[in-house]
């Protein structure tokens, strides 16, 4: 299971249900890991956003999500620890998203913000945490 790809591509995961607790913590630690910093450092992934209207905007989308019913894995509503200066979203993952929820329905969460190819993806531990079987 490359959970990589999903993830950097659409967001979207599918696993088989004896193999999701294996694909959350997986998930999870990976979305934990996401270096947050300044653009311009070939570091970072997680960018912030381009403004304080654009965060407000995703906050909302995390918020609504919350008020759905979605589960928060990891991150949630709010500014990272040590990113309270800039318009830093905490990388966030949700579980238990079903379709008529409006986070599954509109604009997925900020990951365009997330510059590496899939082979950089595909080589972080996080990533291959959930190997085939």
């Amino acid at each position: 299971m490359r959970l990589s790809c999903g993830l950097h591509r659409d967001g979207v995961l599918l696993a088989a249900g004896h193999r999701l607790e294996e694909a959350k913590a997986a998930l999870k630690a990976g979305a934990e890991e996401l270096p947050l910093g300044d653009p311009d450092d070939p570091a970072t992934v997680i960018q912030p956003m381009v403004s304080a209207a654009h965060y407000e905007r995703v906050q909302g989308h995390i918020r609504k999500g919350i008020e759905e019913g979605a589960e928060v894995l990891t991150g949630g509503e709010g500014k990272p620890e040590g990113y309270e200066a800039g318009n830093y979203v905490k990388p966030t993952v949700f579980v238990g998203v079903t379709n008529d929820m409006t986070i599954a329905r509109e604009e997925r969460l900020p990951h365009a913000n997330w510059r590496r190819p899939a082979s950089w993806w595909a080589s972080q531990p996080a990533a291959r945490t959930v190997s085939k079987r």
